[in-house]
């Protein structure tokens, strides 16, 4: 349309993720005006930007320029200007909507502005302002994921459904990281007596992405204390590659305490700490490792990051030693093969595992599969992922049962229970970036934001007569596993990624499957808190027999101040404790004569809100309960 267009006429040099900004975009009407029940849409580039505050309406019926209109003490951050002659206004509306076009189904902020009053004329301009503060709000903050080719849509959708983008839509623009603002100070998390461990550390910008280039390397120094504050020696020098150098003598032999903790204290004159903790286990023949295993590459039509940047974020960035790509229907897709030639790549036994995987998206429920081996093979028909009828993606897995293990997610909105296989599903996904599926909110879940599917969640499941254990992950789709900080990358991602914690006597694929198998495993909701608990002296995880007195045993390390343990028994918060420290034991009894089976599972939360799930140990009474 002639001399239709749309512009950007205040920006920042730089789109610097999470930032903070003012934008004001200009629209020119063409040659034909814009009639009433015109609507005008501006897109921001995906829904992790600032949530736009618009005017809300006071009357229906009152003129919408007259000041009575609105509701002035609602909170605003977008606003609009017009310079037009005629009677013609907009009424405002902000929701969260996809851009036409957009295969990768992300959803995105649209500010709708509806023609109203009468009409617009030929050359009448809109302004737009987003990060408006003349009421109090501050300047809109940006996404916090960073995306080299992100952009401001524009369209004009006519009262007879015909939609145009007009001159200058789109503005494409590239969200940057941040200088170095976080650093995550790591100790393995089970350590033998003696030597003290090596501490690693791995630096991001302060909402989790790799930090930009502009300034050197900082210097984190570290100094490793035991449990009686006396120090291991250092400081050690750590830079954000993850590798340490070490000053003077380097580590002095430390602490034999059979119940010790390693624990590093950092000082930095520009970064924000994390902390994680090393628990002395003397003749301890497994490790904990620590890894996110869902989410998504720019091979699925919903990710964003290509496969390399995926598995290195989570190596280097996030400080894990596992992760895995799982694009959707990905053993089905061209990318296959280079998928499972990436994750074969990156594996080095004993350093870091990339596990071969994808997920399987069904109406009936969302599941991640897993391999515990690095063979290539074919792309798969796309007649075997199909869950109908006889159910053939099943029948298909448990012919090669022996290798992979396959993982409900997301149990609070995708997953119906009647469809679930036992021998296939020994575990599932409690937490992710959409939040906790343990239980629903109005039975005490506070990481829910949702709605839920009836009969949803873990709880619910276990309910049955399941019996799997917990893992926790990201379901990234911006391409970082592993993040600790809410991405926003999308409608539902309202939270920060968790982590999975496997025990394993080494760090291989195949020890790590089969230890999810063994539901040898638990959840966090990202801080890498060390978890023990046990029935009767069997490992979480365990289905054991008795008519005894059940002695319920554990151990939990914080990373930070432990306010909560709930001993969840067939559901129920069972008992309560309160420790208030950061290493606290579990010693119980549970008297009460037991009929049928009874499981117990550790729920951990800490005063900095960081949170732990131990899987369930069932327990089935012997002939005298029966």
């Amino acid at each position: 349309m002639s001399d239709e267009r749309f512009e950007i006429i205040e920006r920042p040099e730089r789109f610097v993720a999470g930032d903070r900004v003012t934008l004001r975009f200009r629209y020119s009407v063409g040659g034909e005006g814009l009639p009433v029940g015109a609507k005008l849409k501006l897109g921001l580039p995906s829904v992790g930007w600032e949530t736009p505050l618009v005017n809300h309406k006071r009357f229906w019926d009152l003129d919408p320029s007259d000041s009575r209109m609105w509701l002035h003490y609602k909170p605003v951050n977008t606003t609009f200007e017009l310079r037009t002659d005629t009677g013609a206004f907009l009424e405002p509306h902000a929701r969260q909507e996809q851009r036409p076009g957009d295969k990768r189904c992300m959803q995105r902020w649209w500010i709708t502005f509806e023609v109203i009053g009468e009409a617009f004329a030929a050359g009448d301009e809109i302004t737009i302002t987003y990060g408006d503060t003349t009421w109090g709000e501050p300047p809109a903050e940006v996404q916090p994921v960073v995306e080299p080719d992100a952009d401001f849509s524009f369209f004009v959708q006519m009262p007879g459904g015909e939609v145009r983008e007009p001159e200058g839509s789109p503005i494409h623009v590239a969200i940057e990281p941040g200088p170095p603002a976080k650093a995550l100070v790591r100790l393995p998390t089970v350590v033998p007596e003696g030597a003290p461990p090596t501490p690693r550390v791995h630096v991001t910008d302060r909402c989790g992405n790799p930090p930009d280039g502009s300034a050197a390397d900082p210097l984190v120094k570290v100094v490793l204390h035991d449990r009686a504050g006396r120090d291991a020696g250092g400081p050690v020098n750590s830079v954000g590659s993850g590798d340490p150098t070490y000053d003077g003598d380097g580590m002095r032999a430390g602490s034999s305490e059979t119940a010790g903790v390693w624990r590093a204290s950092a000082e930095s004159a520009t970064l924000e700490i994390a902390h994680a903790p090393a628990v002395v286990v003397p003749g301890a023949t497994e490790q904990v490792y620590w890894g996110d295993i869902h989410g998504k590459t720019s091979f699925s039509g919903d990710g964003l990051a290509p496969i390399d940047d995926y598995i290195r974020y989570g190596q280097d960035s996030a400080g894990m030693d596992f992760t895995c790509v799982t694009d959707h229907s990905g053993c089905a897709q061209g990318s296959w093969i280079t998928t499972q030639e990436k994750a074969a790549e990156y594996t080095e036994n004993g350093r870091f595992v990339a596990l071969k995987g994808f997920e399987f998206s069904y109406a009936r429920g969302h599941r991640n599969v897993y391999f515990d081996n690095h063979e290539i093979e074919d792309v798969w028909p796309k007649e075997r992922l199909n869950l109908d009828g006889d159910r053939p993606f099943f029948e298909y897995l448990r012919t090669r049962k022996g290798e992979l293990v396959s993982i409900p997610h997301h149990t609070l909105v995708w997953t119906d229970w009647d469809v679930y296989d036992q021998e296939l599903e020994p575990v599932c996904e409690i937490y992710s970036m959409w939040g906790c599926s343990e239980r629903t909110v109005g039975e005490g879940n506070p990481l829910w934001d949702k709605s839920c599917i009836p009969g949803g969640g873990a709880q619910a499941g276990m309910a049955r007569g399941y019996r799997y254990g917990f893992i926790a992950c990201s379901d990234t789709h911006s391409g970082f596993p592993g993040r600790q900080y809410p991405d926003r990358y999308g409608f539902c991602f309202s939270y920060k990624s968790g982590l999975s914690a496997i025990r394993a006597d080494e760090l291989t694929a195949k020890s790590l499957v089969d230890n999810l198998k063994a539901r040898n495993c638990y959840a966090t909701t990202g801080a890498r808190i060390y978890v023990e608990f046990a029935v009767n002296g069997h490992r979480m995880g365990s289905e054991i027999e008795s008519d005894e007195a059940r002695e319920i045993t554990g151990r939990v390390v914080g990373t930070a101040p432990i306010s909560r343990i709930d001993i969840v028994r067939n559901n129920m918060d069972w008992k309560v404790l309160t420790p208030g420290v950061d290493d606290a034991a579990i010693e119980l009894v549970d008297e009460e004569e037991l009929a049928g089976t009874t499981w117990y599972y550790l729920r951990v939360t800490q005063a900095d809100g960081e949170m732990a799930w131990a899987s369930p140990v069932w327990v089935t009474a012997g002939d005298r309960g029966q």
